[in-house]
C-alpha cells in the first residue's frame, strides 16, 4: 500500500508533463531556416566563393575617389637627376651623406632647391635637400637662403638654416643671421638659435641685437 502511494506523485507529474498547458509556440523569425543569414561554420565551409559580381561592385564603390598627392606626382616630368637625388633622400634611415648627393647631380644646389619646394612625401625629402643645400652649397644658394629667413612662409626652412649656420662660410653665415633678426618672422627664435652656435661671431652678433619684446 505504501508503494502505491509513493508512485502516485511520480505518476501525477508524468501526466502533467505530458498533458499540462505548454508555453507559447517558437517565434518562426527566429528559427534557422527563416534566417538564412545567420549561418554556421559548416555552411560558410560550403559556401561557393564570391562572384565576380561582388568584386565588381567594390570596384564600382571606389570610383571617383582621388588619390591624396604622391612623391610620384611631385616628380613627374622631373629630370633623371632629380629623380635619383629624391630616391637617395627617401629613405627613412639610412640616406647617404650629403657630400655623397653631388655625384647625381651636375647642379646640385638648383635640384635640391626644386626637391625643397616640391617634394612633399615623404615629409622629410626635402628637410634633408634643405639641409644639404646649406652644408654643401649655401654660396650657390645665397638668394634662396635669405628668402627662407625672412618669409614668413618659409619658417621651417629659416630655422634649419639658421641651426646649421656653423658649416656656412662666415661671410654668409653672419648674413643670414643678420637677415633673420632684422627681418625675419620670428626674431626672438632666430636670437636663441644663433646664442646656441659655435661660432663667436654668431653668437657675438646674437647678443649685441636688441631682444625682441
Amino acid at each position: 500500500m505504501m508503494g502505491t502511494r509513493a508512485c502516485i506523485p511520480a505518476l501525477a507529474a508524468l501526466l502533467l508533463a505530458a498533458c499540462g498547458p505548454k508555453g507559447p509556440p517558437p517565434n518562426p523569425a527566429l528559427q534557422p531556416e527563416a534566417r538564412p543569414d545567420l549561418v554556421g561554420p559548416a555552411a560558410l565551409l560550403k559556401a561557393p566563393p564570391p562572384s565576380g559580381g561582388a568584386k565588381a561592385a567594390t570596384l564600382e564603390s571606389t570610383e571617383g575617389i582621388e588619390a591624396g598627392p604622391t612623391q610620384g606626382a611631385a616628380i613627374q616630368g622631373a629630370s633623371p637627376e632629380r629623380v635619383a637625388l629624391v630616391q637617395a633622400l627617401s629613405p627613412h634611415d639610412g640616406a647617404p651623406p650629403c657630400a655623397d648627393l653631388g655625384a647625381l647631380s651636375p647642379d646640385p644646389a638648383t635640384d635640391l632647391i626644386w626637391i625643397a619646394s616640391n617634394v612633399t612625401t615623404p615629409p622629410w625629402v626635402g628637410m634633408r635637400a634643405a639641409e644639404c643645400l646649406v652644408e654643401g652649397h649655401a654660396n650657390a644658394a645665397r638668394s634662396t637662403l635669405l628668402s627662407w629667413v625672412t618669409r614668413p612662409e618659409l619658417k621651417g626652412f629659416g630655422m634649419l638654416v639658421l641651426g646649421r649656420l656653423d658649416s656656412v662660410d662666415t661671410p654668409l653665415a653672419l648674413e643670414l643671421a643678420t637677415a633673420a633678426l632684422s627681418g625675419g618672422p620670428d626674431p626672438a627664435g632666430a636670437r636663441r638659435r644663433l646664442l646656441k652656435s659655435a661660432s663667436p661671431e654668431l653668437r657675438a652678433l646674437a647678443e649685441s641685437a636688441p631682444e625682441p619684446r
